[in-house]
């Protein structure tokens, strides 16, 4: 199959990912908002990566990151009637950078320079399980997350770390490529390749290559940027002031980084900013306090001094 012509390879790979015959009622794309969204979708893509040896079996139950606290990251998942089957996370550059910027910090940042409205957003742990790896899941969670970080986020470019051998798949169905080499990932146990997919290259594409309407008689490219709405997927628009609170509630919060897994003793020094920003101090309060309010503010106000922001031009 590799070494038919790449032309006639993706084809072949957009025919089989069939987003022209997608469920229309068997899956829901919807963005986590309880701590039991978010536990299920970092319990799924730990557990994946169990399963495939790139992470290891002693590891925390969760894949959680700091970038999670923020609320630049927005959790998407996929249900089948009331069990969780696949998830996403799309995160939005900001002061504290991408996940990517572990393996590509130079990179990323010449696509944040590439142009004066240039805003960058990554998609990182797709996960699907494997009853459903070939049900159109994972075309139904790209296709949200692509709509919501260009359309709703207005971002111009998405980036995604994937495994080498995943490359040309990525570029079948959206036109992504490549915008460096391949490395060892900062996090895992795998070899990791940056991809790129800019807005108008993205559109260029769709309308290219998806010429046939899909699912309720739109386009590809009418589902992505355009008003058509695809059955099964809601994304509410979001106001800027509201979007922490709408996203991820005070309680949830607490329980993801203080209480389950106290990830906020750990959080790099950006990150801990970024969220001071955006959270009141009270929801950093608790009763046996392991990184004090004062210490909280003391970060943000030494990020504001010293940490350039990787957006600037």
């Amino acid at each position: 199959m590799w070494r038919l012509p790449r032309p006639l390879l993706h084809r072949l790979i957009r025919r089989r990912a069939g987003l022209g015959s997608l469920p229309l009622d068997r899956f829901k794309i919807s963005l986590a908002r309880t701590a039991r969204d978010y536990e299920a979708a970092f319990r799924l893509v730990q557990s994946a990566y169990v399963a495939d040896g790139i992470e290891s079996p002693d590891s925390p139950v969760l894949r959680i990151f700091g970038h999670h606290a923020m609320r630049e990251a927005t959790v998407f998942v996929a249900h089948e009637g009331d069990c969780l089957v696949g998830t996403m996370t799309v995160i939005e550059d900001s002061p504290a950078g991408l996940l990517l910027d572990g393996d590509y910090p130079s990179e990323l940042d010449a696509l944040r320079a590439s142009g004066s409205r240039a805003k960058l957003a990554e998609l990182c742990g797709l996960t699907v399980v494997r009853r459903c790896t070939h049900g159109g899941v994972s075309q139904l969670l790209a296709l949200a997350a692509i709509r919501f970080a260009a359309v709703h986020r207005g971002c111009s470019h998405v980036v995604v770390g994937v495994n080498p051998r995943a490359v040309e798949f990525y570029a079948a169905l959206w036109g992504m490529r490549p915008f460096t080499g391949a490395q060892h990932h900062a996090h895992l146990n795998a070899p990791v390749l940056g991809l790129v997919g800019e807005y108008e290259a993205t559109r260029a594409f769709l309308m290219r290559h998806y010429k046939r309407p899909i699912a309720t008689g739109a386009n590809a490219i009418d589902y992505v940027f355009g008003s058509a709405v695809f059955p099964g997927v809601s994304l509410p628009e979001v106001d800027e002031n509201t979007l922490t609170r709408w996203k991820m509630p005070r309680e949830t919060f607490r329980r993801l980084f203080i209480e389950r897994t106290r990830l906020i003793d750990s959080l790099p020094p950006e990150i801990r900013a970024q969220v001071a920003r955006q959270r009141t101090r009270a929801t950093w309060m608790n009763t046996e306090p392991s990184v004090s309010v004062d210490e909280v503010y003391e970060a943000l106000g030494s990020a504001e001094d010293h940490a350039p922001d990787p957006r600037a031009k």
